[in-house]
């Protein structure tokens, strides 16, 4: 079976993507110029909530939760070594290093997902502990639980009608 693919999303990624890029060009420049500066604060500001709501869009429930667990661990642990030459963070494989929080907070939010929906209010749940996670100093780089934390709502607002429902 051939999947489509929905323009739409092709290029709403493809515009985070090239902000991302920008983002990063422009980062060195921030102290220098107070426009460079609100730029970046800009598309920081959108851009991964934006990323994160659009993985959470193509969650799929299915039993084939494992096999997608497993090429997300796959695909971190290659990456991990590819990037080890290029840090010095030691464990390495526990304090996710560059882009690969994004791939650890992947894992964590296609675990938790069904569980948390079962829940009376999961956006409220999720926001208030990603709220209360802002103020613990335990929660940090380690295995990126920070980030995973404080960007799960918008994985779980993926789906409104199934979330608000409890429907599957």
């Amino acid at each position: 079976m051939v999947k489509v693919r929905d323009p739409y999303f092709d290029n709403a990624k493809f515009l985070l993507i090239s902000l991302v890029i920008i983002g990063h060009i422009i980062e060195p420049l921030i102290h220098n110029n107070h426009i460079v500066k609100t730029t970046y604060l800009f598309i920081y500001s959108f851009h991964m909530p934006a990323f994160v709501l659009i993985s959470g869009y193509f969650f799929k429930h299915s039993h084939h939760l494992p096999r997608r667990i497993i090429k997300l661990l796959i695909l971190y642990l290659l990456f991990s070594l590819l990037y080890l030459p290029y840090t010095n963070v030691q464990p390495f494989l526990l304090r996710p290093f560059w882009i690969l929080w994004f791939i650890v907070s992947l894992i964590f939010w296609n675990v938790m997902l069904p569980y948390v929906t079962k829940t009376k209010h999961p956006i409220l749940l999720t926001i208030l502990f990603a709220l209360l996670a802002g103020y613990m100093d335990s929660i940090g780089y380690f295995l990126s639980l920070s980030r995973t934390v404080v960007f799960f709502p918008f994985f779980v607002i993926q789906n409104p009608v199934r979330v608000l429902f409890h429907t599957n």
